[in-house]
């Protein structure tokens, strides 16, 4: 899934969890996305490949982490 070039966005709600076979999730050029509720990740537990660039206000994952045992690859 790509996410890209949405200048305003500031978050996510937690409708994430409903994509549990999502194995990739790219953002891209979210200036102002600045997390993801922890709650949002609970459900990814498929993601394999995650995925952050040029979101310079993004600033915590690491409570999430916990939730996406499949990782595999992150960029940010």
């Amino acid at each position: 899934m790509y996410i890209g070039d949405f200048k305003k966005l500031k978050g996510f709600a937690t409708d994430l969890v409903s994509l549990r076979g999502l194995k990739s999730l790219y953002i891209s050029q979210c200036p102002e996305l600045e997390a993801f509720p922890e709650q949002a990740l609970e459900g990814l537990n498929s993601l394999q490949h995650l995925t952050l660039q040029m979101c310079i206000k993004f600033s915590n994952l690491s409570e999430g982490l916990r939730h996406l045992s499949a990782l595999g690859k992150l960029d940010a």
